[in-house]
């Protein structure tokens, strides 16, 4: 099922086919040549930590099975043609879902395809891809956003074929801690200068912190001593630091704050994997710490932070 909104519909563009044909017809001209083509797009998914130029093993092998929504947008000439909801997505098997579109005029347009979003994470004008954006999401929302931007021209009057990418919109972080201290009972950890939102097209905005706290009573569930943060990447020309806090007992003021290392930077597709090991005498002075960019981690996202606006 498709929405359309102020695009010319087949059947005023039929008519006026036919009332040329006609006229060619009584000068005995030849018939209307075709003046558009019919489009089909091939959408596929990337896996985590992947980077575009492609190789086949880095394209998700079921589509269905990462995305379970999917909405489009149409443009020609800087403005919104049409938007709509393709619901048939959740029946693609393979590795590829194919969007196909009714005929249209010779010239360029340009699709963008967004996933797994509802419009209540939507916010700004839909005119322009550039900004229309997907908002962050917050504490408890684990969902894989993902974007694709099409540019594509229509040229034949057969079938027009075309090929896009859906490309994920956050990074992961993934905490480890080693030789907690066993008067500690909560670890809280924050990033900071990674966007409030994303764009359709373009880089992530708007400044912001995101903070997450875990019990360590909830520790004995995590075999691998570890916890993930989702977040869209560190803004353009930024670096994002990573402060920790540590808890004891029920007080409400940590026992140590500190900012372990400020030259971060969250990457779209990207895990960030730190390390920390606390010293056994002091865990209050300087600790251990690692950063890893390539795992074999593929777990799943646990989801956002708290947002702490800047």
């Amino acid at each position: 099922h498709r929405d359309l909104h102020s695009f010319p519909t087949r059947r005023s563009s039929d008519l006026l086919c036919l009332l040329s044909a006609v006229s060619c017809i009584k000068e005995d001209l030849d018939a209307c040549p075709p003046e558009g083509g019919s489009v089909a797009v091939t959408i596929r998914v990337e896996k985590f930590r992947t980077r575009p130029p492609y190789a086949p093993e880095d394209l998700e092998e079921n589509v269905a099975a990462r995305i379970h929504s999917l909405n489009y947008m149409l443009y020609a000439d800087g403005r919104l043609l049409e938007q709509g909801r393709l619901d048939d997505v959740q029946a693609a098997e393979g590795n590829t879902y194919v969007y196909r579109h009714d005929p249209l005029p010779f010239g360029a347009y340009r699709l963008v395809f967004v996933a797994n979003v509802t419009a209540r994470m939507m916010t700004g004008n839909p005119d322009a891809p550039e900004n229309y954006y997907i908002v962050y999401q917050g504490e408890g929302k684990g969902d894989d956003h993902f974007r694709a931007d099409l540019p594509f021209e229509v040229t034949c009057p057969c079938s027009n074929a075309f090929e896009t990418v859906l490309q994920r919109v956050h990074g992961v972080t993934r905490f480890r801690f080693e030789q907690i201290p066993p008067e500690i009972t909560s670890i809280e950890v924050s990033l900071d200068e990674v966007g409030q939102r994303t764009p359709l097209a373009g880089e992530p905005d708007l400044p912001c912190t995101v903070a997450k706290r875990v019990a360590l009573a909830d520790w004995a569930s995590r075999t691998d001593g570890a916890f993930t943060l989702g977040t869209f990447s560190t803004l353009p020309g930024a670096r994002t630091s990573w402060r920790l806090k540590l808890y004891a007992g029920d007080e409400t003021v940590p026992v140590y704050d500190r900012i372990v290392t400020d030259t971060l930077r969250i990457e779209r597709n990207q895990l960030l994997e730190l390390t920390t090991r606390f010293k056994e005498d002091d865990f209050r002075g300087d600790i251990d710490f690692s950063v890893d960019v390539d795992t074999d981690w593929d777990g799943s996202n646990e989801g956002g932070g708290e947002v702490v606006i800047l």
